[in-house]
């Protein structure tokens, strides 16, 4: 058999040892159902399916689907046989009660959670979302379309996973009347984020500011809102002051009570594109603003303050009148933590090893469902309740027995091949070694065994962004193929205070590096090893190579890298990163001569010529965020000067790579090729 088929298969096998958690909702009397998922690449797709604790529901598969507040009915988007087919079907516990067809009324949800997620009035009459509007037809000279001439002009998107959102709106459906219909604003924004109010038809939502093109959004936290409140059945929007402090307001959401409107402040003129935020609350009652939770500047190993990216801010929420839960990358770690009215914080310690990640599922009931792993421990699930204490219970150890003080939930040995045992007991026996940084508060995690030979460095992207704490398969397969494994943070990982944050800026390519070289640095003192492979995507794909030209490795792979952001400045959907990250400004247009000398000096591009060991580069021809250019670019400069380059091409991916075929096929070739250039 072949190496490449060997790892496949090991990869096949990987997949089985765990489920995915994909999402969850609570119903009353402490009952949930939850959605899982397991891996098939022999299919090259995801196998979904059902569990039910304490509650009953018909489901079947849907692209957008939500339960009303009291659970009574669930609506769920079907697709017809035509892709402009779009149907709600409202369903209840017993049957389908009915059924809206969309064609004439709007395209596709605009399902991405910066425009934010379904959402219901308390009465449960009526819900909310965020769709593309129905664009006039166009056609050539001679297609006889209304638009004559107008196929090839350009309608801008907001960029990488939005590209099919040009004109985003809000809509309402109505459950009594079967109609839906679009909401008017009266204001000139692009609306998303709504929430409504307990005990009527009035909501609040927020507004993305118009710029001279449509800017990215998916990926950056900075971009500047309004924030309205509206009726569904009377009037136009009517603006909510933000404080002076704030750029932008992102996901408010009605206290039960109706007495406060919550959201997340981001602080004025933050030019990083996903900064510390403040928790803020607005009295319906009083009409003040106050900040509950605010930025926090230095390391604390209590509370480092609020981060996170839109689907992770959009799962916060009230458990009471007086009690809100969020989550926030903390220390290394992914936590969740709660607040009563008057800021005061409690951190939720799931019974996992840490550095976990911890991920908010459902809020509701007075209840909330959560799930946390580690890079050892898949998914196990939560049930969290609030009387005089916190109380934390397992509800579901998903597929695997391992850390299981409790037989219940899992399944037994007996279940299990001796293949799979002998798989579970590889990747438990990893050791979890927390490195400290010298040079600043942050942490970075060394996951070993003491016969290993080879490590591989583990670069997040963003950079503003942290490394990962929680279970997946490409982790385990690392372990099953016997590779020690560094997740690097460096200054400008989020979770450890916002200076450390805020460091970075101006100074890509320098104190990462460097910061980086410590903590591989520190780990060959706890443990010398052979072989050094830096692996990263987009910002750690540009660390990667940066590495490769710093400090002597064996192998350097880069996935999307960001390897030359003087090329990629106009042309990324972000093109403020470049300017914050490397400049410390505002964007400039066009940019100075002297501003792509700096761009370039940045680059490791600028600096290939230093490269001494073999490079893997992967790329999607659809990139928005990181045009693929910018992987040719090096591509082309290693393969002049010699050295040892391959490169994957994925013409349709984007930047995640997010296609089930091009996962797998992405995670064999990188492993397949560790194995073949750099072990062997």
């Amino acid at each position: 058999m072949s190496k490449g088929l060997e790892i496949a298969k090991l990869l096949e096998n990987s997949f089985k040892l765990a489920l995915t958690v994909e999402s969850a909702v609570s119903f009353p009397n402490s009952g949930a159902i939850i959605t899982f998922s397991q891996q098939e690449p022999n299919q090259t797709k995801s196998r979904d399916f059902f569990k039910y604790y304490n509650a009953y529901y018909p489901l079947s598969s849907s692209s957008s689907s939500s339960f009303s507040p009291s659970r009574t009915f669930r609506l769920s988007l079907q697709e017809g046989e035509k892709k402009e087919c779009l149907y709600w079907e409202l369903w209840t516990p017993y049957r389908i009660r009915q059924v809206k067809d969309l064609k004439k009324i709007h395209s596709f949800l605009a399902a991405h959670p910066c425009f934010g997620r379904i959402v219901w009035s308390s009465n449960e009459k009526y819900v909310l979302y965020t769709a593309e509007a129905i664009g006039k037809k166009s056609g050539g000279f001679w297609s006889g379309e209304e638009n004559v001439g107008d196929a090839n002009v350009l309608k801008e998107n907001f960029g990488e996973n939005l590209k099919n959102i040009t004109d985003p709106r809000l809509y309402v459906y109505d459950t009594e009347t079967n109609d839906a219909k679009e909401i008017e604003t009266g204001v000139d924004v692009y609306p998303a984020q709504p929430w409504f109010k307990p005990g009527g038809s009035e909501f609040v939502f927020v507004g993305y500011e118009k710029f001279a093109y449509k800017l990215g959004v998916s990926a950056m936290i900075n971009r500047k809102t309004r924030l309205y409140k509206q009726n569904v059945e009377t009037g136009k929007a009517e603006e909510i002051p933000i404080p002076d402090c704030f750029m932008a307001a992102q996901f408010p959401k009605y206290s039960p009570d109706g007495k406060f409107i919550s959201y997340y402040g981001v602080p004025k003129g933050s030019i990083s594109h996903c900064p510390c935020v403040a928790l803020v609350l607005y009295s319906t009652e009083t009409q003040e603003t106050r900040t509950l939770i605010d930025i926090v500047t230095d390391f604390n190993e209590n509370f480092n303050g609020i981060y996170g990216f839109h689907d992770s801010l959009a799962a916060y929420n009230w458990l009471d009148d007086s009690t809100l839960i969020f989550q926030t990358p903390h220390n290394a770690s992914d936590a969740i933590f709660t607040t009563d009215l008057s800021g005061n914080i409690t951190e939720l310690v799931f019974p996992i090893e840490k550095p976990y990640s911890a991920t908010i599922l459902d809020i509701s009931h007075r209840s909330l469902l959560a799930k946390a792993s580690n890079f050892k421990i898949p998914e196990h699930i939560f049930q969290v309740t609030k009387s005089q204490e916190w109380d934390i219970k397992i509800l579901d150890k998903t597929f695997s027995s391992w850390g299981s003080q409790d037989p219940s939930n899992v399944i037994p040995h007996s279940l299990l091949s001796s293949e799979e045992l002998s798989y579970q007991n590889i990747i438990s026996s990893y050791k979890t070694t927390i490195i400290p940084h010298t040079s600043s508060s942050i942490k970075s995690v060394f996951y070993h065994k003491p016969e290993n030979s080879t490590l591989l460095v583990l670069i997040h992207g963003g950079p503003h962004a942290s490394g990962p704490a929680n279970y997946n398969y490409t982790s385990s397969l690392r372990f099953l193929l016997g590779i020690n494994t560094l997740v690097v943070n460096y200054r400008g990982s989020i979770g450890f205070g916002s200076k450390n944050l805020n460091d970075l800026l101006g100074n890509i390519g320098t104190l990462d590096v460097a910061d980086c070289i410590e903590a591989i640095n520190q780990v060959q003192q706890i443990h010398e090893h052979k072989k050094i492979i830096a692996y990263g995507g987009s910002h750690g794909g540009f660390l990667s190579l940066h590495l490769a030209s710093a400090m002597k490795l064996d192998g350097c792979i880069s996935i999307n890298g960001a390897l030359n952001p003087a090329s990629m400045i106009l042309s990324t959907d972000i093109t403020d990163w470049g300017f914050a990250e490397v400049l410390t400004s505002e964007p400039r247009f066009p940019p100075t001569v002297d501003d792509y000398a700096k761009l370039y000096q940045a680059s490791p591009l600028s600096r290939v010529a230093n490269v001494k060991c073999p490079v893997l580069l992967i790329g999607g021809g659809g990139d928005l965020r990181v045009p693929p250019a910018a992987t040719m670019e090096a591509y082309r400069a290693l393969k002049v000067l010699g050295i040892d380059t391959q490169i994957f091409w994925y013409p349709e991916e984007g930047h995640g790579l997010l296609g089930k075929a091009s996962t797998y096929d992405v995670a064999v070739n990188v492993y397949k090729w560790i194995t073949e250039k750099v072990i062997s």
